[in-house]
């Protein structure tokens, strides 16, 4: 993980205006010697003047694999 990119998430989650739930995610490709990472976190957020709670996700996704494992991969992350 890369703290900037930590940084940069709660930033844009932090400035969107909105009164939906609010999901971020930061989605890396899997390093050949690391294990599989998949977080989520609650975090605070404040919109609207309002402090919500919301869900950041850090996801890798292993690129060596066929596109098909990769399609499947990425959209069952969505669901």
């Amino acid at each position: 993980m890369i703290s900037s990119n930590l940084y940069q998430m709660n930033a844009y989650m932090n400035n969107i205006n909105t009164d939906n739930e609010l999901t971020g995610m930061l989605l890396y490709p899997m390093p050949y010697s690391e294990d599989e990472i998949s977080e989520k976190y609650v975090i605070d957020v404040v919109s609207k003047g309002k402090v919500k709670k919301s869900i950041l996700q850090i996801q890798t996704i292993n690129l060596s694999n066929d596109w098909r494992k990769i399609k499947e991969e990425l959209l069952s992350i969505i669901k």
